[in-house]
């Protein structure tokens, strides 16, 4: 209950499940803010109806709002303000940008419309140095003119800013969603996303996942892989531009919530496989029961292995941490009699399932680097020479 003994509009037992815990203690102050904003959409030209609420995505067009309500927190000299930021017209999509939508990205341009979900983000920002000049006078000028705001310095922020979005749908309560007496989501599909000011707030390097757990439990076993100085792509790149003074916004996007996992799972393939070139993209394995596949037929894990989704990412992780070299021999490759036993036999040599895995990546025009990051490679001409033909010639696709 409010403070006026209303009820929230927001259900806050789902907001705490899936939101950042540096979000929870604002949420009367958001759900206040939200109740706002309804009693002002139309003056947006935001046409917020039951339709979004109920889930069904709204046409929009280059021009038209985009329904994205965007909720801020900022803390300067340990007072707080909070506001709410209206939808701004839909741009043409430049190259570097993407609006995803069933896994794909979509050129609102070229296409003239796209359906998009009601979107409900929430912010925080505690570092002193980025409140400071978030609510400056120079920065809400830049803000109210439509100009670009002035670039923070390299290396001030050492607290990035904590962002999380998901549906409308999800949060605002309603029976078809939460019913009366409804349990939290089993599994839940998310994004993360981060980088510097110019990436903000969707334009960061980002990693997708599925989880069991609560978001905020995962967002800790990430952080504490982080820390432990995991080789994953996921981890390694946000210790670089953390250290590196690189990370002003971590943004958390919870794309669906589901009890079924085979669905989800299926969604999660979909996102990867429409980004797979995207060299943004930190997922190292294709998405869903396809990455579990692909574990298996690198013999990272057994064939009667059937992993959690965290469980097939610290799998992951651990292989990449040993570096093994594969044991057993595909014969659907090469000629084992010369190959397996003179070619990739010596420990310090690339294997087999690495010689073809480099191929196979190199043919669908990923960067170098990029393979050798997957592969779990720190010498890029070793790389380079098995791509030009250079090394490892005995080592034949059938």
């Amino acid at each position: 209950m409010s403070a006026k003994g209303q009820k929230f509009i927001l259900n806050q037992r789902w907001f705490e499940h899936l939101a950042p815990r540096e979000l929870h203690a604002h949420f009367p102050h958001f759900d206040h803010l939200f109740r706002v904003f309804l009693g002002r959409h139309k003056e947006f030209g935001l046409k917020l109806d039951m339709h979004g609420i109920a889930g069904v995505p709204l046409k929009v067009k280059v021009g038209d709002p985009e329904p994205t309500i965007h909720f801020v927190a900022i803390k300067n000299s340990e007072k707080w303000t909070r506001f709410y930021i209206p939808p701004g017209p839909i741009s043409a999509v430049p190259d570097d940008a993407r609006v995803s939508t069933m896994g794909q990205s979509v050129d609102i341009a070229e296409h003239g419309y796209v359906f998009l979900h009601p979107i409900l983000r929430f912010e925080v920002v505690t570092d002193p140095y980025m409140a400071r000049q978030a609510l400056s006078m120079e920065n809400i000028q830049a803000a109210l003119t439509d100009q670009a705001a002035p670039p923070y310095e390299i290396g001030a922020i050492q607290t990035p800013s904590q962002i999380f979005s998901t549906k409308l749908e999800y949060l605002v309560t309603t029976k078809r969603v939460h019913g009366n007496n409804s349990q939290l989501p089993r599994y839940v599909l998310y994004e993360h996303m981060f980088g510097n000011e110019h990436e903000y707030p969707f334009n960061g390097l980002f990693y997708v996942g599925i989880t069991r757990r609560s978001w905020r439990k995962r967002w800790a076993e990430h952080k504490a892989a982080i820390a432990r100085g995991s080789r994953l792509k996921f981890h390694q790149a946000f210790r670089e531009r953390r250290n590196g003074g690189r990370l002003t916004h971590v943004h958390h996007h919870v794309l669906a919530v589901l009890d079924d996992l085979d669905t989800l799972y299926q969604a999660e393939r979909a996102i990867v496989a429409g980004h797979w070139h995207d060299t943004r993209l930190l997922n190292m394995i294709p998405g869903g029961h396809d990455g579990l596949r692909y574990l298996r037929r690198r013999k990272i894990v057994s064939e009667e292995s059937a992993l959690s989704p965290e469980e097939r990412e610290r799998t992951l992780e651990n292989w990449m941490q040993n570096r093994p070299i594969a044991k057993a021999l595909n014969e659907r490759w090469l000629d084992p009699d010369w190959a397996a036993a003179v070619v990739c036999a010596p420990a310090n040599r690339f294997s087999i399932e690495d010689v073809c895995t480099i191929r196979e990546l190199s043919a669908t025009g990923l960067p170098l680097s990029e393979i050798a990051s997957r592969i779990g490679c720190d010498n890029l001409t070793r790389v380079r020479k098995v791509i030009a033909g250079q090394s490892y010639q005995r080592v034949k696709l059938r």
